[in-house]
């Protein structure tokens, strides 16, 4: 009777269905026969090195690193002792060659067996269909490479092409980061006779009432900024949101050649908002207001006119 150890490492060495018909998995391929519950995972584990070998063939190889893999992966094998740095790596690489214990990388494709040596029945055959099928990979192998290729993809992800905000975009963030701050009860704190509040600063265009409160705001258009609360003599709400133009490594880019220097709606009474686009002292600033243009109006000083 198969142990459950001596299933996995036969798992480690089989790579199909059509193997259990090879004399070295004979005892195999009874023990499945007579437990169709490990039977059923050795299918699964099958279906598993499949998709894993799917996924992997979508990875794009560096020249040159196959052969590298193999080579050191042979060396491992024969029992070589692995440096730990690639210059001690390579020397030691380059002794095996030399002592006839692997053959050198560009040779690698050719058959492994030395010529005239019967090759060993308890190893599987090794074929000279291809670099990959001389080296039988063990499941544990499979996973070492998946978790390459799983950390270079997502490196790729992280370096991947940054998004990029337009004036409609920024429009869309600021309405909705407006409902969502009237609807939590976040503490506001006073702005007082301040003009700023940390590197944030109130703008100069907008009419400044007694009553302006401020909270901090977070990723707002993938930026840490300040949202000043604001109150007409009126009633009427405003919001004045305050980011800087120039993000993070990791923020989406703002053009500021599409950003205006002075107050511009950018869409009057949609949704029951209003919002006024423009940008000061390498800010951007993103006025919404609880109303239509009229209502809008309220927060200009007198002197400003809305283009």
């Amino acid at each position: 009777m198969i142990r459950d150890e001596q299933l996995l490492a036969a798992l480690d060495a089989l790579r199909s269905r059509d193997e259990l018909a090879l004399p070295q998995f004979a005892d195999l391929a009874r023990h499945l026969d007579e437990h169709p519950a490990d039977a059923a995972l050795v299918d699964r584990a099958l279906a598993f090195d499949k998709h894993v070998a799917s996924a992997l063939q979508e990875v794009p190889i560096p020249t040159g690193l196959r052969e590298q893999v193999l080579a050191r992966l042979a060396l491992a094998a024969d029992g070589a002792p692995m440096a730990g740095s690639s210059r001690s790596l390579d020397a030691a690489l380059d002794q095996a060659v030399a002592d006839g214990q692997v053959a050198p990388a560009a040779a690698i494709a050719s058959p492994v067996t030395e010529e005239g040596a019967p090759a060993d029945p308890s190893r599987p055959a090794r074929t000279a269909d291809g670099p990959w099928s001389r080296l039988r990979l063990s499941r544990r192998s499979v996973l070492v490479l998946t978790g390459i290729a799983a950390t270079a993809a997502t490196v790729a992800w992280y370096c991947r092409p940054i998004g990029q905000f337009d004036r409609d975009g920024i429009a869309l963030e600021a309405n909705s980061a407006f409902h969502e701050l009237a609807d939590t009860a976040a503490t506001t704190r006073p702005l007082g006779d301040a003009d700023r509040i940390g590197s944030f600063p109130f703008s100069q265009q907008i009419a400044r009432f007694g009553d302006v409160r401020w909270r901090g705001v977070e990723r707002f258009l993938g930026r840490h900024g300040v949202a000043f609360e604001l109150r007409s003599p009126s009633g009427v709400r405003g919001t004045l949101f305050v980011v800087k133009l120039l993000g993070g490594a990791r923020a989406p880019v703002i053009s500021a050649a599409s950003i205006p220097h002075r107050p511009t709606l950018h869409n009057a009474g949609s949704g029951g908002l209003t919002t006024a686009i423009w940008q000061e002292q390498g800010h951007l600033f993103v006025l919404v207001v609880d109303g239509d243009e009229r209502a809008y109006r309220h927060f200009l000083p007198p002197v400003a006119t809305v283009t």
